[in-house]
């Protein structure tokens, strides 16, 4: 008999699960014979964005998960500090967690990429226009994400179950370094550092090979049949 795992898939900031990651690790999960959940984080307007915004739908979709299968998270940017918030936070059991590229101090990380003018005027006017990959224009964000931002602690901690970690060595967004504190409180996690940006976009085919493996290692591969390769 089958145990049916079940992956919730998270994008990152101003993106779609119709991202290039989204598409590829969807497939990929898809011809392991896994379930994948790809909300669109954007919806019911991106304009109200909030991390709690985001790690409430994340709650509230593991609840929504059957006890009796297997759970694994995976997320990019801020799409994986928004996972690892979520399975920090859940009595739900996580099998499996896979963060790319994770968005940890994010006010932090928002403050070196954003100007400070930028920062007063968003203030001021109560919302600002981000670029946005997914809808290929500029799309207002209120200031209230801002807001939300500052009432929670995103900086790396200790995470529940099994680990999977990568990040770019020369990530111009959110900068390694945070990624070896993180693994400094985790030492059993499994982590990658590679030669790629934050996009992570180059290391692909790399990171699904780490994933199948993983995903075996720890059990989570369907149990009947074997592993599908993520290349074809």
């Amino acid at each position: 008999m089958t145990t049916l795992t079940t992956v919730i898939y998270l994008h990152g900031f101003a993106s779609s699960p119709a991202s290039i990651k989204g598409v590829f690790f969807t497939d990929l999960f898809t011809r392991l014979g896994m379930q994948v959940l790809a909300p669109d984080m954007n919806e019911p307007s991106f304009a109200t964005l909030t991390l709690t915004r985001s790690i409430d739908r994340v709650l509230d979709m593991m609840a929504e998960v059957p006890q009796d299968e297997r759970l694994v998270l995976m997320g990019s940017s801020m799409g994986a500090l928004t996972v690892a918030m979520a399975a920090d936070r859940s009595a739900r059991l996580v099998d499996g967690l896979i963060l790319m590229a994770p968005a940890f101090e994010l006010h932090g990380v928002w403050e070196r990429n954003v100007e400070p003018e930028i920062m007063a005027q968003w203030c001021r006017d109560g919302f600002s226009d981000v670029e946005h990959s997914a809808y290929q224009e500029p799309v207002p964000l209120k200031y209230g994400f801002w807001e939300d931002l500052l009432t929670h602690d995103t900086s790396p901690r200790r995470l529940p179950g099994p680990l999977l970690v990568f990040h770019g060595r020369n990530d111009e967004v959110v900068p390694h370094e945070l990624t070896e504190r993180l693994a400094a409180l985790n030492p059993d996690a499994e982590v990658h550092f590679v030669d790629d940006g934050h996009d992570l976009l180059a290391s692909r085919s790399f990171m699904a090979e780490c994933v199948e493996a993983f995903l075996g290692r720890h059990g989570l591969l369907p149990s009947v049949g074997g592993p599908i390769t993520s290349d074809s």
